[in-house]
């Protein structure tokens, strides 16, 4: 994939710079996705977020595409220590 073909989602610095794992996807009702360390350390105007291309983050975790794929729209899923956790969420 390259930056033409790879869509943007919004990822938070720990995220981007590698320095934490994912461990929050949030699939809001508009399409767009949200991948976060889903720690409470972040800035509440949302400042250590920033769009990226998705092929930049996705391979160094194996088990992010299946589980974007069973997250639709207006959910988020949750990496627990049984997996990914699936819920609705509201925008």
């Amino acid at each position: 994939m390259t930056d033409e073909t790879s869509p943007l989602v919004l990822a938070c610095d720990h995220v981007i710079a590698s320095d934490r794992p994912i461990r929050l996807i949030v699939h809001h009702s508009d399409g767009m996705w949200q991948l976060t360390c889903g720690e409470y350390d972040h800035s509440p105007e949302g400042a250590t977020m920033r769009p990226v291309h998705i092929h930049h983050i996705v391979d160094d975790q194996s088990d992010l595409g299946e589980a974007m794929l069973k997250t639709p729209r207006s959910h988020l899923s949750e990496l627990t220590q049984e997996g990914w956790l699936v819920q609705a969420h509201d925008d």
